[in-house]
């Protein structure tokens, strides 16, 4: 009788642990934890603070910007030689699964103006990070930039006649048929 006590104790000891758990890693509101996580590292960010961006960056992990791939150490080269003092994230959208929180979200920043001039003009740059909760505590895994599209010449709409346009596909195609013919 008393080994039954014992062994429903422990049962319900492991489920509550479990749970507990459970609680800690499931966020009750994703979109203000998201958000929080992004504006912790741009803080350090903006402070040049790189050994607290260090400590948010898991050691796995990867990034995209400017058409290079880069892991943990090339990231922190990298983020040591920018300049984030004009740079805002904003319109964060935060979705959940398991251990990890999916950020997207812009990052405006200004660029020279078509003809120079000294003018500038708001570009933003869509941005994705994956955030991932680990004995360490959340710890950013991933992050992609897009390289962001180049300032429009003219604010006037361009009325020429719709070019056709081909898919990825469709290109994939006519270079696997040139290559064949070649």
């Amino acid at each position: 009788m008393r080994s039954c006590r014992c062994l429903a104790l422990a049962a319900v000891l492991i489920v509550a642990t479990a749970v507990s758990l459970e609680a800690q890693v499931r966020l009750p509101n994703c979109q203000v934890r998201g958000d929080q996580l992004e504006e912790d590292m741009w803080e350090n960010l903006w402070k040049q603070n790189w050994d607290g961006a260090a400590k948010l960056i898991a050691p796995g992990f990867q990034s995209i910007r400017d058409n290079k791939i880069r892991d943990r150490d090339g990231e922190l080269a990298f983020i040591k030689t920018q300049s984030f003092k004009l740079h805002f994230p904003h319109n964060y959208q935060t979705t959940y699964s398991g251990d990890a929180v999916i950020v997207s979200y812009k990052i405006g920043h200004y660029a020279d103006a078509p003809g120079g001039k000294g003018k500038k003009i708001r570009v933003d740059v869509e941005a994705l990070s994956v955030w991932r909760h680990t004995p360490r505590g959340w710890q950013w895994v991933a992050h992609v930039e897009t390289a962001g599209a180049p300032p429009a010449q003219s604010a006037k709409p361009d009325n020429s006649a719709p070019r056709a346009s081909r898919g990825t596909v469709e290109r994939w195609d006519t270079g696997l048929a040139d290559a064949e013919a070649k």
